[in-house]
């Protein structure tokens, strides 16, 4: 059984010019109850030439939990994670991604369950959409995470990246997040590791955040949907899992995309060509 008598919490945001969400998801995380609870927030922030560093500098100075900021050492999301991980004091690593916002009860939440579950290693809860893409999706279709927001309470193979906490002594057994990794899921790999190493992932639906996609336009979505092509070749090496790219997945995306106007399928036709040009590269 782990120790649950510290409920010490170090939440990580990383982030890269994106400042008026990040206020508005510090915001949510400097005014939650943190009644007997020791809260930090440290935003691990990748070179922005937006307002990033003011906005941080105005939270540092509020009452609450400490806001500190820290240069990612790295350009990719599992970087800045990793940054967080290495300042953080917390013996809980609590992952929240910029365009999020969390309620007023996460940490107490939290912090309930760690202590109805002394052997999880790991907790996470669902996202729920606050607000959609600014661009074009079809009826059938919708940019989310693939967890649905009802799974059941208990023990899983893997958590959402952006709504995720994790033992800090859990790094230390397992390793870092594989800065090679990028766009959706890239945290997988480490829940591969953690279960190599019998460590116990536990889902709770009590701990909720916010997810604002709004700033998100059809060419991010493309764009993302071809970084994430090229993350899954990543992905399938470092574990020796099988990754099929097919053009005739390709074909279907792209028909879709252009029968419906649908955003999804020109992401998605994006991602399978960007696999096909992965695994075929000489």
């Amino acid at each position: 059984m782990l120790d649950v008598t510290d409920p010490s919490i170090s939440f990580v945001v990383a982030t890269r010019n994106r400042a008026s969400m990040l206020r508005t998801c510090l915001q949510s995380l400097v005014r939650q109850d943190t009644t007997g609870l020791d809260v930090e927030v440290i935003v691990v922030d990748d070179h922005s030439t937006d307002d990033t560093a003011q906005v941080v500098a105005a939270f540092a100075d509020m009452p609450g939990p400490q806001v500190k900021r820290a240069e990612n050492c790295g350009s990719a999301q599992n970087s800045g994670r990793n940054t967080g991980i290495a300042l953080a004091h917390g013996k809980w690593v609590v992952f929240v991604d910029d365009d999020e916002f969390v309620p007023p009860d996460y940490a107490q939440e939290l912090v309930g369950v760690i202590r109805r579950n002394p052997d999880a290693s790991a907790i996470g809860g669902p996202y729920f959409k606050d607000r959609g893409p600014h661009a074009h999706l079809c009826s059938r279709c919708e940019i989310t995470a693939k967890r649905v927001l009802d799974a059941p309470r208990g023990a899983c193979d893997e958590l959402l990246g952006g709504n995720m906490a994790i033992r800090r002594s859990a790094f230390e057994r397992v390793g870092n997040f594989d800065a090679a990794l990028s766009g959706f899921g890239n945290e997988t790999e480490w829940f591969l590791r953690a279960r190599q190493h019998g460590m116990q992932l536990w889902y709770d639906e009590s701990i909720v955040v916010y997810h604002d996609q709004s700033y998100l336009t059809a060419r991010d979505l493309v764009r993302k949907g071809w970084r994430q092509g090229h993350a899954d070749a990543i992905y399938a090496q470092r574990t020796g899992s099988t990754v099929r790219p097919s053009a005739k997945k390709l074909a279907r995306f792209v028909a879709h995309g252009l029968r419906r106007g649908c955003v999804n399928g020109w992401s998605q036709a994006a991602r399978e060509a960007a696999r096909l040009r992965a695994f075929h590269r000489p």
